[in-house]
């Protein structure tokens, strides 16, 4: 059976898409690594960089995606697919589907590899052809009641880390995070 996988820009008016890619979104990602669901829908609503994505599977939800346009790179901030559509190869098939349209580097932030769930998703996106670095990163709370993270960034086409480090964190954390940071 050939199943169809798209990838499509969600309008944030269309509640019926919303409702399971909240459930989505809060059951993939942990307090401290999402702002609240009704921010990302006003991001959605008001903010031209940053872009939601629908991940359909023969027009069934079965995922979300969503990055920012940071200027001189794209910025994946969160991609997931639903418990029931896991290690099927749908998410394989998004990334190398969107990377294939990108003319622009990507960026993303990825868990330590400390545990096995995270060293799966690290290799995940090797696999799709991103780079690891293991540099020091810190992701901004998302909310006076959240924590920073302890994460890692990968990166995808032309972008070295060892160079660009602290251009790519500041763009980020403006763009992302709507947070400055400063360097000595």
């Amino acid at each position: 059976m050939n199943t169809s996988v798209v990838l499509k820009v969600v309008s944030p008016e269309d509640i019926d898409t919303l409702s399971p890619l909240r459930d989505i979104y809060e059951s993939a990602f942990p307090a401290n690594e999402r702002r609240e669901f009704d921010s990302v829908i006003e991001l959605a609503r008001t903010n031209p960089d940053f872009i939601l994505y629908e991940i359909l599977r023969d027009n069934e939800p079965a995922g979300l995606f969503s990055t920012w346009n940071a200027g001189s790179f794209v910025f994946i901030e969160h991609f997931a697919t639903s418990e029931k559509y896991r290690g099927r190869g749908i998410g394989q098939r998004v990334i190398e589907s969107w990377l294939a349209g990108q003319t622009q580097p990507v960026v993303l932030e990825v868990e330590r590899p400390d545990e096995e769930m995270s060293r799966r998703r690290i290799r995940f996106y090797e696999r799709s052809g991103f780079r690891l670095w293991p540099v020091n990163y810190m992701q901004p709370a998302y909310s006076i009641d959240s924590n920073p993270v302890s994460m890692h960034l990968m990166t995808y086409g032309g972008i070295d880390l060892d160079e660009m480090l602290d251009e790519v964190t500041q763009q980020v954390y403006r763009t992302v995070y709507a947070v400055a940071l400063i360097v000595p």
